[in-house]
């Protein structure tokens, strides 16, 4: 099915089969099998996994074992060592806990949740509400840094909302809209912020380039992923 879909996308709109290089499962719904064919056909980044808090008595704990809190989110990591988050799923008694969850070279960009600075969570995908997006963009701005998605069904998008806060967020400083590919590469070959003010996201692709890896490193991704 990945390798269908890949093919489709590239017939269908004409976008050569090695720049499709990312995915995310239907329904949110995935297993080990989903992440061995990744392995086999040489995707390399998948954004499936939720990363949101688990509510109840009044406080939050984490579904994952490294985001500590709204300010403190996990950032985009390998599957080298196995998944960092915890397991959403539970098919067929496989979970993601298994140690056969490997997949070197294959990165994880978390599904981040929208939430309350106490913890509880606004939701995962489609929404637009300006004032949610900028709490949500401020945790991250001042805390940790870790990247912000926004997450959207176009036929669900309120347009004018979500143009608003992305003016709103671009008129901050060192603020940069980037694909999964970019993230990751710039993860891969980071460039400080002076770096960035003069050459743009773009140049982390460059440097994996001249690395010799080709156009995605030796490892990185693709996709989509915020400031």
């Amino acid at each position: 099915e990945l390798a269908g879909c890949r093919l489709g996308l590239s017939t269908l709109g004409n976008v050569p089969q090695e720049e499709i290089v990312g995915v995310r499962a239907p329904f949110l719904e995935y297993n080990r099998a989903m992440f061995d064919a990744m392995s086999e056909q040489g995707w390399l980044y998948d954004s499936t996994i939720r990363e949101h808090p688990f509510w109840g008595d009044g406080t939050a704990s984490w579904g994952s074992l490294l985001s500590e809190g709204v300010y403190n989110k996990v950032w985009p990591y390998t599957l080298d060592h196995g998944l960092g988050q915890l397991c959403d799923q539970d098919i067929g008694g496989d979970t993601c806990a298994d140690p056969d969850w490997i997949h070197p070279g294959v990165w994880e960009v978390p599904l981040w949740s929208l939430d309350h600075e106490n913890g509880e969570n606004r939701g995962l995908m489609d929404v637009t509400t300006v004032s949610v997006l900028q709490e949500n963009f401020n945790f991250r701005y001042h805390g940790n840094r870790a990247p912000f998605g926004v997450y959207l069904h176009a036929t669900r998008t309120n347009e004018a909302n979500l143009k608003t806060f992305l003016d709103w967020a671009a008129a901050h400083e060192d603020v940069y809209f980037v694909t999964n590919r970019q993230l990751i590469e710039w993860m891969r070959h980071p460039l400080d912020i002076d770096q960035m003010r003069a050459t743009g996201p773009n140049a982390a692709l460059r440097r994996a380039q001249e690395a010799g890896g080709g156009a995605y490193g030796s490892g990185g991704g693709a996709g989509e992923a915020g400031g």
